[in-house]
């Protein structure tokens, strides 16, 4: 057994599985082989026989395999689904246990500390400095360079951001408001990778995009724009064209998609709107109250007698 490739972790896992597993039997025969001589035993048989007999439940080692079977077990998987590249399983990690290593320093239960004793804004100074929340683990990964967005679903079930909200009241289509996530994960992306505070030749280029995505935004936005009527469908295709203008070339390795994704992040900054203004903290009142009016004039004229109702949803 060979210290830091969580060997130990990939027998507990095999022992866990059991003979029911098709390939039990060729490797539980090469770990015998590999204990036999560290455990004495006269033949393979009788190493199969004691590891069957055995329960390993943890995956004891060395500190470097351990954290690379967090990295591996749990940071890969959880970005896989939140759909954030894997090979920043590494740098998710890291951030999360810096943030943890932080908050634990000088909590020897041997050693007093004078700050449990002062005042009570102290207090409660230390018990935020030692309190991890969502907030601040979202954070961290920001900071580390991960693509974690406001919409990140990070709880089992999809956050409702304001950008989200935004399409809606804008009436863009349930296509455009379920694919805008993974474009603005794809710009955030590109904005990670060229951070303002590690300082690059490209940094002034995204601030440029943003600039211009923005001005582009408004363009499509005055030129569809109908008082009271919703305009984000025509919106969305007017401002899917001027991303795609073959004039706009910037200087880093994105395209229509990862531009209408920045549009998408301004969506949820508030620079950029696809209806009129609303408190997005909440859905818009319209698509609350009643349908569009294009829906509306689709259905047959005698449907609210049909029904019995009349047209509000």
């Amino acid at each position: 057994m060979q210290p830091g490739k969580n060997q130990a972790g990939a027998l507990a896992k095999l022992l866990d599985r059991g003979s029911a597993y098709i390939n039990f039997e060729d490797e539980i025969a090469h770990y015998a082989s590999a204990l036999q001589s560290g455990l004495g035993a006269e033949d393979a048989p009788s190493v199969i026989q004691f590891l069957r007999s055995l329960k390993i439940s943890t995956t004891s080692g060395d500190e470097i395999g351990m954290r690379a079977f967090v990295i591996e077990e749990v940071a890969r998987p959880i970005l896989l689904r939140l759909g954030i590249q894997p090979a920043l399983a590494r740098a998710a990690y890291n951030a999360a246990f810096s943030l943890v290593e932080d908050a634990v320093q000088g909590l020897d239960p041997e050693v007093p500390n004078p700050i449990w004793a002062s005042s009570e804004n102290l207090l409660e100074v230390e018990r935020g400095h030692r309190t991890l929340t969502r907030d601040r683990l979202i954070r961290a990964l920001v900071d580390a360079g991960l693509p974690i967005t406001s919409d990140t679903d990070t709880g089992g079930r999809l956050a409702i951001s304001a950008m989200s909200r935004k399409l809606r009241a804008g009436c863009v289509g349930p296509t455009v408001t379920k694919s805008a996530p993974r474009l603005r994960r794809d710009w955030f992306e590109v904005e990670a990778a060229y951070r303002a505070d590690v300082p690059t030749r490209f940094n002034d280029e995204v601030r440029r995009i943003r600039s211009e995505v923005a001005n582009r935004a408004g363009i499509a936005e005055s030129t569809t724009r109908m008082p009271g009527q919703t305009y984000g469908m025509k919106m969305h295709s007017e401002l899917s064209k001027l991303l795609s203008d073959s004039g706009f070339k910037p200087n880093l390795p994105v395209g229509p998609p990862e531009l209408m994704g920045c549009a998408y992040q301004l969506t949820d900054e508030c620079e950029v709107w696809w209806s009129d203004e609303f408190n997005p903290s909440g859905e818009a009142p319209w698509t609350l109250v009643q349908a569009p009016p294009e829906q509306l004039a689709l259905l047959p004229e005698d449907f609210n007698s049909a029904n019995g109702k009349d047209n509000s949803l």
